[in-house]
């Protein structure tokens, strides 16, 4: 095959039909469209496919009729998106009940709170007509210890769903959307009496094995080397198993641009087919051992994916080297592009929410620029020697990816390793001969003294390894962070990656003019966003969270934080801080605290004390439990906000005998603060609830 040929569109037709998929799933996400206009859409692509099919029957030149055949195409898997989005579809609301049947499909281990985290089957909810089968997936917060919750285990809880809460702070981790795009809808803490066990046990037997052999494996290796700490590493590596993993290590994996070998993904899959190749070649000499060999290939990569617990990027890697053995296996000629667009759209039909997933985005964009990039990249120079030609070798490779991955990585990470390329070039092999030697330990574990000596080497290779990401983490400029933008500018990035690849594959000038121009609008259009964050007005917003009240002033690219009616400081780790860097694109965060004083009418009764703090010009009390004064006063004092922490509408009243504040803020249910507003008592006061949005600004 030429080089030219892998950007035609004739050699790799899956490509533009994925695209058109993706589009039609993100289109009916958005748009919600009804099912008569789907069935509307449907007929007329399919009348228009019958009568162009028809047409290039009987036309003397049916070559100027293909172009529309193509379109055509193109519309039908737009369709294609827009019907397996609404199959998979579920209601928003589920019927009215007060308990369910749950079946747990695997157990996490505890958190940091002593909670048992487990994801769960929800297969029956409790009505009033009885009990009604339902299929949904849930996170579980269970009181227990480790062990109590294998898979197959039955619940019975006496609780009714809810959903994940939609974050309402900008900036803060969205975990409805995370857990969404993975069939995941509800989560919940059901505390030891609200829930009891089933005598039944009925677990997915293929799931549950595997799951067996994941422990027997982290185990087996937890045995073999010498401290906790790399057996979690290897664990992490070779299984997926990152939940105890240090937090400060997975911080300089990131730091250092090599986050990606701690996802079990393309290259992880890779260094398992390649080592299943060699392990099985010896069937291939047998009658009929290349059938044999590639459902042999083929099985065992299925149950890697399986034990791994069907992570995306594990998914996208398993049917893609599945789609080349089986190409090899009918003696089809493999087309990278085209095996990754299939697999693509394969995935697809089962979860369509895999477009929306950022580890696959990643693993797609970083495969589609190494087939793009690399080879154009290392026949920039022709190098003899073996050794420097390996390095090369390695550093187009890693280039490539790069090139593939970089403007998602500046979207979602919002920052740019600087050396990146040099972590590459080491830090890569060095995994790739952890992961062998976890291979090794695995295989040798029934000779113990070998497996401990084995377990010494990896040791070593491991503090090599992590010593070497320390070091690269400690370079001065090692990462240039606080990088945000709009995301449609990822339109200009891609675009100008597209002319670039363009230019490499046909040599055409005009391609790199066009992908220098997309790029320079991305850069023009990055300075003036970011200008206009600097002349940004000031502005006052307040954060309520479960338990507190804040205040975040906003000017230019700087915020403080102010933390009201306590003398502690929210850190720079604290998730507010984050959200407002993440989600206001500010790039420093001054927290301060102001605990205000003590205000009380009634100096006997401590407990009953309230807060009156003073902010910026404007005063805030935070009501206390009750007020409960014997003599009116003759003047009401006059507030800005009357903060009611956890009180009803009655104190609420009973404190506007002797307050006059321009505003209410309140954290109430629909019903009560809609009660509140027919009373018509105070309608001249405003009322903020803060129940639905706990970011909102005030000045």
């Amino acid at each position: 095959m030429k080089i030219k040929s892998l950007f035609h569109w004739d050699e790799n037709p899956l490509l533009p039909l994925l695209v058109f998929a993706t589009a039609g799933k993100v289109l009916f996400d958005y748009a919600h469209p009804k099912a008569d206009f789907l069935i509307i859409y449907g007929s007329i692509l399919l009348g228009l496919a019958i009568g162009i099919q028809l047409a290039i029957r009987k036309s003397k030149n049916p070559h100027k009729i293909a172009p529309f055949r193509s379109i055509l195409s193109c519309g039908l898997f737009l369709f294609l998106g827009f019907t397996v989005a609404s199959l998979q579809r579920k209601p928003e609301n589920i019927s009215s009940h007060s308990g369910y049947v749950a079946r747990i499909q695997e157990e996490f281990g505890p958190t940091a709170s002593g909670k048992i985290r487990c994801l769960a089957l929800i297969e029956k909810i409790r009505t009033t007509q009885g009990w009604e089968p339902i299929s949904e997936k849930a996170i579980l917060f269970l009181d227990g210890n480790p062990g109590d919750f294998p898979n197959g285990t039955q619940l019975v809880v006496s609780k009714q769903l809810t959903d994940i809460e939609t974050p309402t702070i900008p900036g803060q981790f969205d975990a409805k959307q995370y857990f969404g795009r993975q069939g995941i809808r509800f989560q919940q803490f059901i505390p030891k009496g609200q829930f009891q066990f089933l005598s039944e046990k009925k677990p997915q037997w293929l799931r549950s094995k595997a799951l067996q052999t994941r422990e027997w494996m982290a185990s087996t290796i937890r045995q073999s080397m010498p401290n906790e700490g790399d057996a979690h590493l290897m664990s992490a590596l070779l299984l997926g198993v990152k939940r105890n993993i240090d937090p400060e290590l997975k911080v300089a994996f990131s730091a250092a641009g090599i986050s990606h070998i701690l996802a079990v993904s393309g290259m992880h899959v890779g260094l398992i087919f390649v080592f299943l190749l060699w392990t099985f070649s010896w069937l291939k000499s047998i009658k009929r051992g290349h059938f044999f060999f590639s459902i042999t290939i083929i099985s065992c990569l299925w149950f890697y994916a399986l034990i791994t617990g069907f992570s995306p990027s594990v998914l996208r890697a398993v049917t893609v080297f599945s789609i080349l053995q089986a190409g090899e296996l009918l003696r089809k000629p493999s087309w990278p592009i085209n095996g990754l667009c299939l697999a693509t759209l394969i995935l697809f039909c089962f979860d369509s929410n895999l477009v929306y997933d950022v580890g696959y985005q990643l693993s797609f964009t970083a495969v589609y620029g190494i087939v793009s990039f690399q080879r154009p990249i290392q026949q920039l120079f022709w190098i003899k020697n073996k050794v420097l030609a390996y390095f090369w070798n390695g550093t187009a490779l890693t280039l490539a990816a790069t090139l593939g991955t970089f403007p998602l990585i500046l979207y979602y990470f919002h920052q740019f390793p600087v050396y990146f390329i040099f972590a590459n070039l080491i830090a890569v092999p060095l995994a790739n001969f952890i992961i062998y030697g976890g291979i090794g330990l695995l295989v040798l574990s029934p000779f113990p003294a070998i497996s401990h000596w084995l377990g010494w080497i990896i040791h070593w290779l491991i503090a090599l390894f992590t010593g070497f990401i320390k070091l690269i983490c400690s370079l001065p400029f090692s990462t240039i962070q606080s990088i945000f933008f709009p995301i449609w500018f990822l339109g200009f990035l891609f675009a100008g990656l597209i002319f670039f690849q363009l230019w490499l594959r046909l040599e055409k000038e005009k391609m790199l003019r066009f992908g220098l121009v997309c790029l320079c609008t991305f850069l023009f259009s990055f300075l003036g966003y970011n200008l206009y964050l600097w002349k940004r007005a000031p502005s006052t917003y307040v954060i309520r969270t479960k338990n507190e009240w804040m205040l975040a002033g906003i000017q230019g690219r700087q915020a403080s934080l102010v933390r009201l009616g306590s003398e502690e400081v929210k850190g720079d780790k604290s998730f507010e801080t984050k959200a407002l860097k993440e989600g206001l694109h500010v790039l420093d965060v001054q927290s301060v605290s102001n605990p205000g004083k003590d205000f009380s009418f009634d100096s006997k009764d401590s407990g009953r004390k309230s807060s009156l703090v003073f902010q910026s010009g404007k005063s805030y009390l935070f009501l206390g439990n009750y007020l409960k004064i014997k003599n009116k006063l003759d003047t009401k004092i006059q507030i800005d906000h009357l903060v009611a922490v956890s009180q009803g509408s009655k104190s609420i009243q009973k404190a506007l005998v002797f307050f006059e504040p321009k505003e209410i803020w309140v954290d109430w249910s629909d019903q009560k603060e809609k009660e509140w507003r027919q009373s018509g008592q105070f309608p001249s006061i405003q009322v903020r609830n803060f129940k639905r949005n706990r970011f909102q600004r005030i000045q």
